[in-house]
């Protein structure tokens, strides 16, 4: 085995995990959308989420079996790979597209759930006022938003909205969470589609 071979080997492992990296990154933000979507009974489209779901899952199986025939110096294994990276990289350019003409329907949509939720802990007779609660605290702290479309939806921001963990701070965060939602949905898109085309490159020089 060469060193030129060896290095080929060696780049395509390390592109291999960081496609097993974005696989396991979508596997876990589809399904903590979904049972976001699920558990606050929101009228959130979930469709979009299982598509994200069942996306992690396939790239996590084309990372696996491109990691496993560059080290096994399986030409088949490298074709199937190399081929299924290509459709990966096409599936991720049609998602993308799909969000991206949705995506004013997308924030609004999402944003006026979560409004709707912040709504509902104002009434008296809404039983799951913890769960909400909670699951709201953890989509404001991950993403770093506050509220539906804003702040101004709270009576009394919540310690979760404040990069101090201060309740009532004066400084909350600016961005609404239906916002956040979609531009960390961009991030992901843009970092596996480009991941795509360098590892779909590196298999092709590894066979």
């Amino acid at each position: 085995c060469s060193c030129g071979e060896v290095l080929v080997k060696i780049a395509v492992s390390i592109f291999s995990g960081i496609i097993l990296l974005i696989g396991a990154i979508w596997l876990s933000f589809g399904i903590y959308l979904l049972v976001t979507a699920v558990q606050t009974g929101a009228a959130i489209p979930t469709a979009s989420f299982v598509f994200i779901i069942v996306l992690g899952i396939v790239v996590i199986t084309i990372a696996l079996v491109g990691l496993i025939g560059a080290w096994k110096r399986n030409k088949c294994m490298l074709l199937t790979f190399a081929t299924f990276a290509g459709i990966m990289f096409v599936a991720h350019v049609v998602a993308a597209v799909v969000v991206f003409v949705n995506a004013k329907q997308f924030v609004s949509v999402v944003s006026e759930a979560i409004r709707e939720q912040i709504v509902a802990l104002q009434n008296p007779q809404t039983e799951n006022k913890d769960e909400i609660t909670e699951i709201l605290d953890e989509l404001q702290k991950r993403f770093e938003c506050c509220g539906g479309f804003s702040s101004t939806e709270w009576p009394t921001v919540p310690a979760s909205c404040c990069a101090s963990g201060i309740a009532g701070c004066s400084d909350p965060y600016p961005v609404g969470c239906g916002q956040a939602t979609f531009e960390a949905l961009k991030v992901v898109f843009s970092v596996a589609g480009f991941t795509a085309i360098l590892l779909c490159i590196f298999e092709l020089s590894a066979v």
